[in-house]
This record gives structure tokens, C-alpha cells and sequence, in this order.
């Protein structure tokens, strides 16, 4: 199923929603896909990274270990959901293992 995209500015990034990216991005290094529940434990290291998520937009960042595994899969179900934050895996392409997260999310103020 290809994305969903009407618009993109350079910054910040504005995609109107629900924009629907469920196919697998790739690089010659890396993987971008869905949050898969194997990526629990990194996605855990990354998100209790201040530095590694100076950038993200948390309505509240998870506090501890069951706030970050509730959010986990609250963003996963996210998938089906219009208007919601999407998240993505950011993974080796050579072992598939988790080395970071990007996403999405609506801004209203900007019919995006």
C-alpha cells in the first residue's frame, strides 16, 4: 500500500492526516517499519534517552518502565487509528535490530 502524502514542507515536516505509511522504508543500512513487539527493549533504552529524544513531542513522556511498555502499545494500535501519532522503527537492515524511532503526528493549528 503506498503512503499517503499530499503535502511536505522542508520544516517542520507537515503531512495531512491520516497519512497511512505501512510499507517498509529502506536505505542500504537502514530499515524504517512498524513498531513490531520485538523492539520493546530498545524502543525502552531509547525512550528513556533525554538526549536521543530532545526532539520529540510527548503530550507526557513515559516515566518508567510500565508508562513506556503502555505508550508502546497504545502507539502500535495507533496503526489503524486517523489522526493519532505514528511512530516507526528505525532498525539495522543487517540484523533488524532497533536503533532508534521516528514518527508523526497531527498539528491541527496547521490542517495537518
Amino acid at each position: 500500500m503506498p503512503a499517503t502524502v499530499k503535502h511536505i514542507s522542508l520544516y517542520p515536516m507537515c503531512i495531512p492526516m491520516p497519512a497511512r505509511i505501512h510499507e517498509i522504508m529502506e536505505s542500504e543500512r537502514l530499515v524504517i517499519r512498524p513498531l513490531q513487539a520485538k523492539d520493546f527493549a530498545g524502543f525502552y533504552r531509547f525512550i528513556s534517552n533525554d538526549k536521543a529524544t530532545k526532539y520529540f513531542f510527548f503530550s507526557q513522556k513515559p516515566a518508567s518502565y510500565k508508562d513506556t511498555r503502555r505508550f508502546f502499545h497504545k502507539t502500535m494500535e495507533n496503526y489503524n487509528e486517523p489522526d493519532e501519532v505514528y511512530a516507526y522503527t528505525v532498525a539495522k537492515k543487517s540484523s533488524d535490530e532497533f536503533v532508534g524511532s521516528v514518527g508523526m503526528l497531527p498539528d491541527p493549528a496547521k490542517g495537518a
